[in-house]
Parts: C-alpha cells; structure tokens; sequence
C-alpha cells in the first residue's frame, strides 16, 4: 500500500536527483570565494606591514642622520667655544696660530724630531715621576720651542 508518506518520500528524491541544490551547485565557488578573502586578508595585513615597516626605516634613518648633524653642530660649537676663549686670553689668533702650526708640520715633519731622539728626551718620558717631572727645553723668542710643544702633544 502506497501513502502519501511514502508518495512524499518518492518526491523528494526524485526532486533532489533531477534538481540539484544551491549548495551542491555553487559550494565550490563559495569555497574559492572564501579562500580568496581570507588570501585578501592577509595580503593586506602582510601589505600594511610592509608599510609600516618602510615607515619606521625611514624615521630611523631621519632620526641617525639627525644625531649625527647635532653631534657635527655640537662638535663646530664646542671647537668655536675653545677659540673664542683661547682668542680672549691670547693677542694672537689661536686659530690662525693652529692653522700656522697644522701647515708648518706639514712642509716640514722631521722638523722636530731630534727632540724625540735626544736621550734626555727619552729618558724623561720612560720615567715614571720622581725628580724629572718636568722637561725643560727654552731657547729665544721664534726658535720654534712653541713647535716642539705642540710635536709632543
């Protein structure tokens, strides 16, 4: 015997065989849509990121070359301080007297190397304090005694 139960039944499946559902047909492009959001994403994420990171290089690099101009301008003030100081105390230019020293030096450097081979020299400076504290060079005015300071230092 035939009910309608069973008619029902017979109907169903003969709809679900001849019609296919939204999802038996689309499911596949829903996947791939899905997964292609979620790839979006994280392109995004990984795009910003990029960003961000570009960013922050640049700051970085701002910020070094920032440090290293103050530490330049810092180092031009300190040496313009000195001068100005050393110029006040002193007649002569202390810069013009430091550029004539800087080049005498440098047209002649063996100029004062007898001091630096004299064994009285090298006796002093391999002592370590006791009477010879101090090493005494003189000589006239212009003899160049303020070069063979500034050869030592």
């Amino acid at each position: 015997m035939v009910t309608n139960r069973s008619i029902y039944a017979g109907w169903q499946i003969v709809f679900k065989l001849t019609f296919n559902t939204f999802e038996s047909l689309f499911g596949d492009v829903l996947k791939n849509l899905e997964r292609s959001k979620q790839l979006l994403l994280t392109l995004a994420d990984v795009s910003h990121f990029q960003e961000v990171q570009h960013h922050f290089l640049e700051t970085q690099q701002h910020r070094l070359k920032t440090q290293e101009e103050y530490k330049r301008d810092k180092e031009v003030e300190e040496k313009d301080k000195t001068f100005t100081v050393l110029d006040w105390l002193s007649p002569l230019s202390q810069l013009n007297q430091h550029n004539r020293i800087k080049q005498d030096r440098e047209e002649f450097p063996l100029a004062t190397q007898w001091l630096l081979n004299d064994p009285s020299w090298r006796d002093w400076i391999h002592e370590e304090g006791g009477d010879l504290a101090i090493f005494w060079v003189s000589g006239i005015p212009g003899s160049g005694g303020c070069d063979q300071f500034y050869q030592i230092l």
